[in-house]
């Protein structure tokens, strides 16, 4: 288990290598760029596999909060290499949001609105940047006010995020249970 979580060490690693080489080819220093900025988030879903291994028995509290805040950590600094480290606060109040949700949600009522929320949460994480930011640009570029340019982006997110959660992510995960009860032996 402790094995899997070098993944983002080596990443970080990586990635503080990378942003010292200076490649001369221009599509040389597209692909870096690329791979650090993807790299950079990959060191910050580990916080949520932390989360999820936590919450899954596989981790104690203790460790899990360590990684996460150690992926969080190194996450900032990459953006802070990158330039960006001011963007940096609203991943840590994201991580601190879910943090919240987390520790209290024995006392939090289910209802179809958190269902629902929960349902549509990683395809809205995946999904949001593009539909959000492109409607958002082409509405503010067109004179719209900006109110209404975030919450049309919002609605439209939702909606792609339902839309993905329903005819990709279900079915998947079905395909997925299904293809696993074919296996009498454990996969690897």
């Amino acid at each position: 288990m402790g094995r899997f979580f070098l993944a983002p060490l080596f990443l970080l690693v990586a990635c503080l290598y990378l942003t010292r080489w200076r490649p001369d080819a221009a599509i040389v220093q597209h692909i870096k760029a690329v791979t650090i900025a993807n790299a950079e988030f990959i060191v910050f879903m580990f916080a949520g596999v932390a989360f999820n291994f936590l919450h899954r028995g596989f981790l104690s509290a203790k460790k899990a909060f360590s990684i996460a805040g150690a992926a969080v950590f190194a996450f900032i600094c990459l953006l802070t290499i990158g330039g960006i480290g001011s963007l940096g606060w609203s991943y840590g109040a994201a991580v601190l949001a879910f943090c919240l949700a987390m520790a209290w949600h024995r006392w939090v009522p289910d209802g179809p609105v958190w269902r629902f929320l929960s349902d549509i949460s990683y395809p809205l994480y995946v999904i949001h940047v593009l539909p959000g930011y492109v409607l958002m640009d082409l509405m503010l570029s067109s004179g719209a006010n900006p109110s209404l340019s975030i919450a049309a982006a919002t609605i439209v997110s939702f909606l792609c995020a339902w839309l993905l959660h329903v005819f990709v992510e279900l079915p998947s995960h079905n395909l997925g249970k299904n293809l696993a009860r074919n296996h009498s032996t454990a996969p690897g």
